[in-house]
């Protein structure tokens, strides 16, 4: 959007206002006296009272209320000339300047005063003024000592009845001073030269300000306003912010600024084709708070484009090629556009029956009744078939299957498994088992888990591995991933668990397909034996098939040699007796 101007503010220059002497706006003139704008430096009448025909008036002023005018009438006899109470000191670096009207010729057909330093009688002068010969702005310069010089500007001649800016500055009496006109700078020549000039020989001269006259009787036939005198020489950036465009400034040099703003941050185009303006800029930096409105700014010729996002509302029936028909679509943009698509894209899969086996016990079915879409529009997924039993362990519980929850199971911050599963939706025998249901520590609870895909294509799968007390207090939580394509294996050993003795409980979360969700729980104890044998015993405990062939196999090595023993004993006493009795047969 265009921008717009809607805040004015005014910044102070503070450059103009470093070593400023003394600043004159000619407004008013109370109780005979001109106010310095800086200090103490006020003007008055070197005769107690403005000469005739000398005045201030705001029908012409160049800023502000008044300035300060002379009809001519009065020129040789002092006409405008209004000084300070005291003399001042010539700074060798010095700049003057002030908005000028000159009414016409001069009857002194010589010079005529604008601003400056200088004694009544002429003798010490530091003076911009007017050369009527030509128009031209000037410099004149005098010391106590006899010096005396003057200095034209080059290629200028101000008109009458024109308002302009002249400034002169000088870094010492020898070098040319540079004159300005309207913010311009122009170089300059000597007209007079006697002696030496330099600012050093008005040191502690009494040389008063004085505005509107050279020395006495030489005053300007026009009007003066915004007379300033600095003790630094300005640069021409300076010079020209005073002239600032021909609108000059007033003490303290406040630059006026309007505001220009303009959004820089759009929202997103919305549906009646707009884009809220969220933030904005000033294009001119005038400093101010911006307290307008924003939906000013807004952008109303954005071009808003409305997408449907369909997807399945209601199904069908389960149908034996495990597809359930979409039966309507709701577009979740609500574009307000006729679906013309086909439905049957939208067709979702659903469960007819799963089935799982466990390594001792018969297989288990069950029937899921949920769909899973067939696109990847977003929907609820059926749970598959139920696992087999496992065979009984000693004071180890059996392995459990969990009806899958109506919501996913919480996950660790920062995990979002299943959410977008890209793979096929396909049922799985999953089977979670705890290798010891009996322990002594953590460091020997190890968990086993069986993955069994009906499918052909590999799918992923998300697995946490939860502890919790009996109280369902949870003391452990982590998650992996893998890929079934047929058949996984995953040993998962809790690394960093610890655990007092007690009863607690293991969960198994898992999450596939498009948002499959299962859990399975077994319950171990941890008890730490006092007996120095409590390793001995768990571990057999841990082996209890192995164990149990080892001992037989002791046993029947036992009873092999105790046979063979008896045996070669009969046989050594048989032949005992024979010897004996030699003529038994």
């Amino acid at each position: 959007m265009t921008a717009v101007a809607i805040f004015a503010s005014a910044s102070v220059n503070a450059a103009l206002n470093d070593s400023v002497v003394a600043s004159y706006s000619f407004n008013s003139y109370p109780t005979g006296t001109f106010i310095d704008n800086v200090g103490g430096n006020n003007l008055h009448s070197h005769q107690g009272a403005l000469n005739t025909g000398v005045d201030f008036t705001s029908s012409n002023a160049k800023l502000g209320a008044g300035a300060l005018i002379d009809d001519g009438t009065t020129q040789q006899n002092g006409g405008m000339y209004v000084v300070t109470d005291a003399g001042l000191t010539i700074p060798s670096a010095n700049s003057m300047g002030a908005w000028v009207f000159l009414n016409g010729t001069s009857d002194d057909s010589n010079v005529e005063g604008i601003i400056g330093y200088g004694a009544q009688d002429c003798t010490v002068e530091w003076s911009v003024n007017i050369n009527y010969v030509n128009n031209t702005p000037s410099l004149t310069t005098a010391s106590a000592s006899g010096s005396f010089a003057e200095w034209d500007a080059l290629g200028v001649t101000l008109n009458n009845n024109t308002w302009y800016h002249v400034a002169v500055t000088q870094d010492n009496g020898t070098n040319p001073p540079i004159f300005y006109v309207n913010g311009v700078a122009y170089s300059s020549t000597k007209r007079y030269d006697v002696g030496t000039i330099a600012g050093q020989d008005a040191t502690g001269a009494n040389a008063p300000i004085r505005a509107g006259s050279e020395c006495m009787y030489l005053s300007l036939n026009g009007q003066l306003d915004e007379a300033a005198l600095w003790n630094r020489v300005l640069t021409p950036t300076e010079v020209l912010t005073l002239y600032n465009n021909g609108t000059g400034l007033s003490y303290p040099f406040t630059i006026p600024c309007t505001s220009s703003w303009s959004c820089s941050l759009y929202g997103a185009c919305e549906g009646n084709n707009v884009s809220a303006c969220l933030a904005v800029t000033d294009a001119n930096a005038c400093g101010v708070t911006f307290n307008g409105t924003l939906s000013t700014y807004d952008n109303s010729s954005c071009e808003y484009t409305c997408n449907p996002s369909w997807s399945c509302s209601a199904y069908g029936t389960c149908e034996n090629n495990n597809i359930s028909a979409c039966l309507t679509v709701n577009d979740t943009n609500n574009c307000g556009v006729p679906f013309n698509g086909t439905l049957s894209d939208y067709n979702g899969y659903c469960a007819q029956g799963g089935y799982g086996s466990g390594a001792y016990g018969a297989r288990g079915y069950g029937v899921g009744s949920e769909n899973i879409p067939a696109t990847n529009h977003p929907s609820s997924g059926g749970g598959g078939g139920g696992g087999g039993g496992v065979a009984p362990l000693p004071k180890n519980p059996a392995v459990t299957k969990e009806p899958t929850p109506e919501k996913e199971p919480a996950l660790p911050e920062k995990q979002t498994p299943a959410e977008v599963r890209k793979g096929p939706k396909q049922l799985f025998d999953i089977t979670f088992n705890l290798q010891n249901a009996l322990i002594s520590n953590a460091s020997g609870l190890e968990a086993v888990v069986t993955f069994e895909s009906f499918g052909t294509e590999p799918t992923p799968v998300d697995a946490i591995f939860i502890i919790q007390s009996e109280t369902g207090k949870e003391l452990y939580r982590a998650n992996t991933s893998l890929t079934v394509t047929v058949q996984e294996v995953l040993r998962w050993n809790y690394t960093g668990l610890t655990l007092p003795e007690g009863n607690y409980i293991a969960i198994l979360q898992t999450a596939y397909g498009e948002q499959v969700v299962d859990s399975f729980t077994q319950k171990f104890e941890v008890r730490r034996r006092a007996t120095p044998f409590a390793d001995f015993f768990i571990a057999i405990q841990k082996y209890k098939y192995e164990t149990a062939l080892f001992i037989a196999i002791l046993a029947l090595a036992a009873f092999m040699w105790l046979r063979h023993f008896r045996k070669t004993r009969v046989t050594q006493d048989n032949g005992g007796l024979a010897r004996d009795n030699p003529d038994k047969p």
